[in-house]
């Protein structure tokens, strides 16, 4: 996903400007970690569900900006 991310929507700023890239990094130890565990705490399950809407946002705004 960071390749695909990065080629898509590479920020100029990853630390101040919103970009799937940054999501990306943010979103997989979170996923990684529920594929393993199956565990995870509620603040843990909110931020993971908080990461994926920011991607699933990012992603359909990049598809109707496209031309």
């Amino acid at each position: 996903m960071d390749y695909l991310a990065n080629l898509v929507d590479k920020p100029t700023n990853p630390t101040k400007d919103p970009s799937l890239a940054r999501d990306a990094n943010e979103y997989k130890p979170m996923r990684d970690a529920l594929a393993h565990t199956s565990l995870l705490t509620e603040v843990a399950k909110k931020k993971l569900s908080s990461v994926f809407e920011n991607i699933r946002g990012r992603v359909q705004t990049l598809l109707t900006g496209a031309k």
